[in-house]
């Protein structure tokens, strides 16, 4: 069964801000035979740092950048095409340019961990050209180099900046620093304050330092909270979250969708659903593939859960509709049964029919199938 992520175990917190991506199994790059090939010593970056250069082999979308501007805030995103977590937050990354467009702001997307062949059809078969509205490129590889990993902007950027899952973003302020890391989705208030001139550089520099020496105590933690919500100790897994709140960083609204899954595995469904809420009524409601998970956690046939909130879940399927833009099958599938859930048949079979008609293959035939369900309970 073709499928949209349920739990998000402790070590993918993520809905959380941390640099890290949506999933680990999406987030690792395709596998490679060829053995990486020995390169210069590439020096550490990190906020407060000057930006490294961009090296693109290829403009694929907009105007091309030859260098940062004094004028002008720049995102660059680093993106793969078989990256889930990438392609679900390109909406938002799309909002973001739409939203600062007259702002002296430019968001650009460069394709990493990927071979360079593969851009084009994803732009122009998959809709990637309507997805990302804002400029993309492809990263220069080395000369001669087989493993897709090895890209110039990957180690000089991701690699330098210890940076190991995508999607990742860089805020670059108009002096050509980087003023920020992190997951695009959490991007939104720290590009607002570079953008107004308020941000606190040399704040968010201390902040990154401590996440940093944190990591080891923090893999710790994020072990222990794992065993905590498999032994369903609610208690243990409050006070172990409490500390890597305290240990990342994070607040309890980067947090939410990541509490919400672990309570849901720990059986406490008032605590699970409460963080839910919160996630849906926070920036996570940006979030199409966390909102989707959400959403399905709650609905999904094949898994049942003990109580089911479906004015939770219809709150979540809408909020994922919305972020995705209404044209990704398995979130419009999603959608359609929470509707089902809630009794409004008429519309969930609207949705369904939809997304059956914008699925393919397997997901297709599950998609029809769910479909004839709907009606039959309608007549």
């Amino acid at each position: 069964m073709f499928r949209r992520i349920a739990f998000l175990s402790a070590a993918l917190i993520v809905s959380a801000g941390a640099a890290t991506a949506l999933a680990q199994d999406s987030k690792a790059a395709p596998a490679n035979t060829e053995a990486a090939q020995p390169k210069a010593e590439i020096k550490k970056i990190g906020i407060g740092d000057k930006a490294p250069d961009l090296k693109i082999s290829t403009w694929v979308k907009g105007e091309p950048i030859t260098e940062f501007r004094r004028d002008q805030v720049y995102v660059v995103e680093f993106w793969a095409t078989w990256c889930g977590p990438c392609i679900a937050g390109m909406p938002h990354v799309s909002e973001v340019q739409k939203e600062y467009k007259d702002k002296n702001v430019r968001v650009i997307g460069v394709n990493i961990w990927d071979e360079p062949k593969n851009v084009e059809p994803f732009m122009k078969d998959k809709g990637g050209n309507d997805k990302m509205q804002y400029t993309v490129a492809i990263e220069e590889k080395y000369e001669g180099e087989k493993n897709v990993r090895n890209g110039k902007m990957s180690a000089e950027w991701m690699k330098a900046a210890g940076q190991n899952g995508i999607p990742t973003a860089f805020i670059v302020d108009k002096s050509g620093t980087i003023a920020w890391i992190g997951h695009p989705m959490s991007m939104d208030e720290p590009l607002k304050e570079v953008v107004a001139g308020t941000w606190d550089i040399k704040a968010a520099a201390e902040r990154s330092k401590k996440q940093a020496e944190n990591e080891g105590k923090l893999e710790k933690v994020y072990a222990e909270i794992s065993a905590a919500a498999e032994a369903k100790d609610v208690a243990k897994l409050k006070k172990l979250m409490a500390e890597m709140k305290e240990l990342s960083g994070m607040s309890d609204d980067d947090m939410a969708g990541t509490a919400f899954s672990l309570y849901m595995k720990a059986g406490a469904s008032s605590e699970a659903y409460a963080a839910a809420k919160a996630a849906i009524a926070g920036k996570g409601r940006k979030n199409a593939m966390l909102m989707n998970s959400i959403a399905w956690t709650i609905v999904d046939p094949e898994n049942p859960v003990e109580k089911p909130d479906y004015d939770v879940a219809l709150s979540a399927g809408e909020a994922a509709f919305e972020a995705s833009g209404g044209k990704d099958p398995a979130i419009l599938d999603t959608y359609a049964t929470c509707l089902f859930k809630k009794g409004q048949v008429d519309k969930a079979i609207e949705i369904q029919s939809k997304a059956a008609g914008l699925a393919d293959g397997d997901m297709k035939s599950e998609l029809e199938a769910r479909l004839e369900e709907f009606k039959k309970a309608k007549k």
